[in-house]
Formats: C-alpha cells, structure tokens, sequence
C-alpha cells in the first residue's frame, strides 16, 4: 500500500469527515486556531471542536502529536478544498461512482450552474487512488492537449500525449477530472477518447454542457435539482433544492429559520429558479440581507425583466438570478467583479487588491469576501498557500458584459506588474533558497504566462523584464506551453529588448528544441550593446554548441563569458558558464576541473540550486566513466542534504539513482535494487521519461538481473520510456542491451529486429557518438547468426520500421 493510501485509509478508518482532513492539513502548517478560522471562514469555537474530534478519532494525545502525523501525509491527500458542503446530490454521486469505477471515459453533461464541477470533485474525493484535475476553462484550443498532459504528470519532452500516459499511467488506477469541456469540445474529446481507449488502468471523468461525442464515452445526464413539490416546510426538506437553499441560507445567517411562514416564499424561489443549484446559491446568499418574501419578490421582477422568447427557461432562470445579484451589489462590489472579470484566471488576495478600482473606494479585501459569501466569486484553499479565487464562467461572462470596457487595458497592466514582481520573486526564492523554508511550491504559470503574452503585445519594456524571471522559472520546471511561449514571444521580440532576456531565453528553449536555442542565441548577439550582453550572448552560443557536442566551438564562446565575468565580478555568469563548459568537455577530467570551480562560483552568488544540480552532474560523469569513485558519496551527500532540506522529491530521485548506479559497481546489488525501486515511482509520477528510461536501464545490469527474460523485459520498457523524452544515443544504448538480452534469452526474432532498428536509416547509430557509456557492441558471433537467410528477413523489419515496430510488436 502506498503511502497516499496508508493515510486515506488511516484517517477513513477513523471515520475523519472532510472538513476534519481539512482542519489536520492546517494543523500540519502549524496555523494557530484563529488562522485555521480566518482561512477557512469559521469560528475559532468551531475549529477548537474540530481539533478535539481529530485527537479522540485518531487517538492522539495532543496537538503536536496532529502536526506529527499531518506532515507525514502526502500533500495529494486533501483535493481542492471547498467551503461549503455539498447537498442534494446523493443518488447522482452514487450512480456516478459506479460508473466510473467501471468506465474508461464518463462525461458529466448538463446545462451551466446545474453543478457538474462541484458533483465531478466529490467523486474524485471518494476515489479509492489517486485523483487530479485539469480545468479547460480558459484553454484555447492549441492549449488543451498540454494543459491535460500537464494533469497526467506528463512532462515537456512527449511529444505524443498517449504514448506518454500509456508508460506513466497504465494500471494505475488514476482519475483524472477535465473540467469545462464545452468551449474546446472537439480537441478534448480527441484527446479524451484516445486516453480512454489506449490506457488502461486511467479513469477519465470530463464535464460538459454537451457529450463529446467519442466512442469511449459514457454519457451521464446531470439535472437540476428536484424542486419543492408543496408549500410546507417538510415539502422543501424533502426536495434537493430545497435542502440545498436551506443549507446556504443558514451559512449566510444563523438567523434564518424554515417554518411555516417562510417555506411557501422558498419553494417559489426554487420553483422559479428551476432547480439549478447555482442560481440557488445566488439566492439563498442574499437572506443575510433580505427575508425571503423579499428574495421572492425580487426574482420574480427580474424574471419578468428577463424574459425572452428565445431562451430556455433555465437559461433565463439562472441569468435573473444573476442580473438580481449584480444589481444588489453596491458600486465598489460591481466595480471589483467587473475588473476580476477581466483577468485571465484564477487570482490571489493579493492580485485582486492590485487591480481592483482606482482610486480605491473601499478595503478590496473585504469587498471580495462579501462576493465571495454571495457566491459570484469561488474559492478553493490549497495545501499550504494563499487561498484562491475565480468567477465561472457564466458568471465572468456576465461581468465582462457588463463593466466599465476601458478597465480591461487598466486590469491587463496592473496584472502584468504584478506578475513582473512576483515572478522576480519567485525566481530569487527558487534560486536561493534559506534552509528555514519550507518545500518550495510551483510558480503560477497561467499567470505569469498570460502577462508575458498581453505585455508582450501592449508594453515590451514591460515584457523584457517578465521574460528573464520566467525564463529562469522556467528551466527549473519546464512545461511545453511555457517554453512555446518563451519561443513565440521571443522570436517575435522588438529590436530595443535586451541581449540578457534574449539569451535567457534561449538557453532555456533549448528544452524543446536546439534550433529555437540557436536562434534566439543570434538575436542576442545582433541585440547585444555592451561587452555585458556580448558576454550573455557567447553564454547561450556556449550552452547550445554544449549540448551538441560541439566542444571546441563551445569553449570558445564560454571562454569570452567566463573572462568577462571574472573581471565584471560577475560569479552567477560564471559558474554558468563554468558548467556549460563542463557538459562539452569530452575528458572527464576537464569536465571535473570546470564543475568544481562551478560549484564553488555558484555558491558564492547564493545560488544553491544549481550549485547541487552540478554536484549531481559531477556524481554522475564519475559513476559513467569509472572515475574518481572516492568523491561521488561526498557529492551526493550534498545533494541529497540539499534535496531533503527543501523538500524536493523528485531531487531526491535522481540522486537514489546516481546512489544505485555507484553501489551496483561497488558491489553491492541489494542496495541498488532498493534505490531504483524507491526512484521510479517517482520519476513516473513527474513523467521524467527520461530518468524512467535510465532507471530501468540501469535495473538490467548484472548482478542486479541475472535473467536475460527478465532484462528483455525491463529493456522493452525503458525502449519505450526513450523514445518518449530521450535521443539517439539513448536509444542505441537500450537497442544494443535489448539486442543482447533478448539473445541471450533464446529470442533471435526480437535480437534481430533490433539489429535492424539500430540501422534504420537516420536511426539512433547513425547518431551515435563515440561515448564508451553508449552500450555494448553487438557481438560479431551473434550478428553472423542475425544475418544468415533464417533471420535475414527479421533484421530487414526491423531496419524498415525501426523503433516504433519494436514497441509496437512488444508492448509493455
């Protein structure tokens, strides 16, 4: 059982509610009670309740003991976390339970505000594994395929979502939630239906206002909730609207009561809304200010308002909800809605009191929980961060109509300077960590992303500045749509940008693509206006003639780098270029000379991040070339230090793998398999195919597989995992051992297609380098016999359909 399972089972065995689970995640961030109150919007009567129940549930003895067992619980734990209670959907719940534990794909359709998301997220919370959410609502079509490979823990490198997910997630039991479908129906239903089909083990739950359309999916039908068959108070207990409208009204007054003299005016108001549960909520809000008879009235004169001989009637029931709602507002709450509707996505406190009405007609902080308590603005609270924010979409939409248009370019500005300054900030904390602080959280990339691209179009200045701190972000936690980005916006740069962002950006693009790399490198130098930023441009050059090998002429930009920053006092530029020159260095011990300086220069600039990564880099080329064994325990030590201090699992995961490789040569196989098997869930949950790859290569070394069945197997599956995220070299190296195991195990066919795969044309060996890391050379014995006429047609389809029809015939 895995860790994530041992605590859900814990804590459901101990019969801990969710609000409970809640509370013991803030205990766990070691909140003091009027915190946990003032975030979650409860007494502190209340939260000293809930802490008492979690003690006498999970029998501990005090507070401490909470923090104790809530920090060893995953973060994964606790989904989104809603504050209010969910009503009136228990049989839907149910029946959609079932079908997903049966189902590949489920589509949850109905009309806006009739629920779908909050119905979508309590399955998710009662699934037996793990479960994720990937939200479409302000995806462009272009977006979909990566913001779902971003929820799948798919990484930059895939360049085919399914074949990815495929190596990742099959038999892994995952749900995953795609929410707001609608607008982007016909690329998520592709990319839906493909998952569904050719994955299996994942479990895919979409909404949407119509079906998607797709041969794997199962449709479920959601209507609004059953309405009040009568005027008594038992009538309105006994329907879900009525329970549901009750449940919020007593959360916006406990003065509220349902008798005899109330319920009539409450079944009409949920007759009149038609059931939809949204619309409900907008209602039921307003007794904090209204009596019911009142909140009757009222909705009865918009509906009026409203009619049109066009529209559905759920359509004008939940647009009179929200035009009553938008005229109870006072100026500042319309004026703040107006201006949060013109943000791209979710926002902070922090954002909204930034862009909110200038000059400032009232404290923005309690303005946003006003609306937030009238339910046109939802919050979710996430594991130890800020609390955050966003409209639906209906309800955007409606804003947006009606605001002030000349706010949208005040709200763009002042949402790209805060991103500007946020990101600067991020960018430092990531960098230069202090010991004291806690795991570092992953930077807000819709963001950051969405004012990179209006400053980009609006204020260029503006985006300089933003392209340096994402770029930097970036290169810690690459993801395909901002390194496409980085690209599209570069490349299309004003002449006045800088050389530095340029050649940032660059270095990072080269992620995704060494010719995009290239590129932007020369535009840095053709920008470049100082010895500073010629020495910046020669930094990218260097990085990208690195990457390919290319040692001589990498030296020689990285060379005119390092002098300047030497003399500039510059140590960040050149520890940076201290390591690139490393990564060229055909000798290990010019590559070990040139990272130990940048260890060094990387730690006086405070830069402890890269600092460990060349520590591991270091590790690395040793265990690789036999060398310098004696250092690569004190290497990895620091690493490892660094990694667990700051929480970084996935860290954690490349030295186990360096650790194993070290030990396996050293002699001690036990260890080596424990660390493998210890990396590779991770490097599967991240999706770093790459290390996936590696690890299971590094698994098929004697002693540590004695079996050569068995090593065909893992090599199969690491064949897989590199034609995912890694190059040619890569690929041989695996082809080669394949090709050997696969012998050595009595199966010429499959020995003899790799031998043509390795000589497809453009195939890996035509790529491959003279490392003496690559692999193994086929042995001439065997490639006689791989050649006679009984295996001669085997090694031609293999040459022919290279790779691909190896993973194909072999599926692991």
């Amino acid at each position: 059982m895995t860790m994530q399972l041992a605590a859900q089972a814990r804590l459901a065995t101990a019969g801990v509610t969710a609000r409970e689970a809640e509370i013991l995640q803030a205990v766990g961030q070691r909140l003091t009670n009027r915190e946990i109150s003032a975030r979650m919007f409860i007494s502190v009567r209340t939260v000293e309740s809930h802490v008492s129940s979690l003690l006498r549930k999970l029998g501990l003895p005090d507070r401490p003991a909470l923090v104790q067992l809530a920090q060893r619980l995953p973060a994964e734990l606790v989904l989104p976390t809603s504050t209010t209670s969910f009503v009136g959907r228990a049989d839907e719940l149910a029946g959609l339970s079932r079908m997903l534990a049966t189902s590949t794909l489920v589509t949850l359709v109905g009309p806006a505000g009739c629920g779908k998301t909050r119905l979508a997220l309590e399955a998710a919370r009662g699934w037996r594994d793990e479960a994720r959410i990937v939200d479409l609502s302000s995806a462009a079509e272009r977006d979909v395929e990566a913001l779902i490979a971003t929820g799948l823990g798919i990484g930059y490198e895939a360049r085919d979502l399914v074949a990815a997910a495929r190596v990742a997630h099959a038999g892994s039991n995952l749900l995953v939630v795609v929410d707001n479908c609608e607008h982007v129906i016909g690329t998520a239903g592709e990319a839906l239906g493909a998952l569904a089909r050719a994955v299996p083990g994942l479990h895919l739950l979409a909404t949407s206002r119509e079906p998607l359309a797709v041969d794997a999916e199962r449709v479920l039908p959601l209507r609004p909730l059953g309405v009040p068959a009568g005027p008594s108070p038992q009538d309105v207990l006994a329907s879900p609207a009525g329970q549901l409208f009750t449940d919020r009204a007593l959360a916006a007054s406990p003065g509220f009561r349902l008798d005899e003299a109330s319920a009539p005016h409450i079944a009409a108001i949920c007759g009149r809304l038609d059931g939809l549960p949204l619309a409900i909520e907008l209602a039921a809000a307003r007794v904090r200010n209204l009596d019911v008879m009142e909140l009757a009235e009222g909705l009865m004169h918009w509906s009026g308002v409203l009619e049109r001989p066009t529209g559905t009637g759920r359509h004008r029931s939940l647009s009179s909800a929200i035009e009553w709602s938008w005229q109870l507002l006072d100026d500042t709450e319309r004026g703040l809605l107006g201006r949060l509707a013109a943000l791209p996505g979710e926002f902070t406190l922090a954002l909204a009191e930034i862009i909110g009405p200038r000059p400032a007609t009232g404290d923005a902080r309690s303005t946003l929980l006003r609306l937030v308590e009238q339910s046109l603005v939802s919050m979710r609270l996430p594991a130890g961060e800020p609390a955050r924010y966003w409209l639906l979409a209906v309800i955007r939409a409606f804003a947006a109509e009606h605001a002030d248009p000349a706010a949208d370019e005040e709200v763009g500005r002042a949402h790209a300077l805060f991103c500007r300054d946020a990101a600067a900030a991020a960018a430092h904390a990531h960098y230069h960590p202090t010991p004291a602080t806690p795991p570092r959280a992953g930077f807000d990339e819709p963001n950051f992303l969405a004012a990179l691209a209006w400053s980009a179009a609006h204020d260029p200045g503006l985006a300089d500045s933003l392209l340096v701190s994402i770029s930097r972000l970036t290169e810690l936690e690459p993801s395909r749509s901002a390194l496409e980005l980085i690209h599209d916006v570069a490349a299309r740069c004003p002449p006045d940008w800088s050389s530095e962002a340029l050649a940032r950006a660059g270095v990072t693009v080269a992620f995704l693509s060494l010719d995009h790399a290239e590129q932007l490198a020369g535009k840095s130098r053709l920008a470049a206006a100082s010895e500073r930023d010629n020495a910046f441009a020669s930094w990218a050059s260097g990085w990208v003639h690195a990457y390919r090998h290319e040692e001589s002429a990498a030296v020689a930009a990285l060379d005119q780098a390092i002098s300047y920053a030497r003399v500039a006092g510059d140590p960040w530029l050149e520890a940076s270029a201290l390591q690139a020159r490393g990564v060229a260095r055909g000798r290990a011990d010019d590559a070990f000379a040139d990272w130990e300086q940048a260890v060094t220069r990387f730690v006086v600039s405070g830069d402890l991040t890269h600092a460990s990564n060349v520590r591991y880099m270091l590790a690395s080329r040793a265990v690789e070339t036999h060398t310098r064994l004696r250092d690569v325990p004190v290497w990895l030590d620091g690493c490892e230090s660094y990694a667990s201090g700051h929480g970084l699992k996935h860290e954690l995961a490349h030295v186990q793998r360096a650790r194993a490789s070290y030990q396996r040569i050293t002699g001690h196989p036990d260890e080596a398999r424990r660390l493998l098997d210890a990396a590779l869930p991770v490097f599967r949950h991240a999706g770093d195919f790459r290390c996936v790859a590696r690890a299971l290569l590094e698994l098929t070394q004697p002693p540590l597989t004695q079996d050569p069945a068995a090593a065909a197997d893992l090599l199969l599956q690491s064949l897989r995992a590199a034609t995912i995220a890694s190059g040619p070299a890569m690929h041989a190296r695996v082809l080669a051992r394949l090709l050997a195991a696969a012998a050595s195990a009595g199966d010429l066919v499959l020995a003899a297609r790799c031998l043509g795969a390795l000589e497809a044309p453009g195939g890996p060996a035509s790529h491959e380098t003279a490392d003496p890391a690559a692999g193994p050379a086929v042995d001439p014995g065997l490639e006689r016999t791989l050649r006679e006429p009984g295996y001669a047609t085997f090694v031609s389809e293999g040459r022919a359909g290279g790779i691909d029809l190896i993973t194909t015939l072999y599926p692991r």
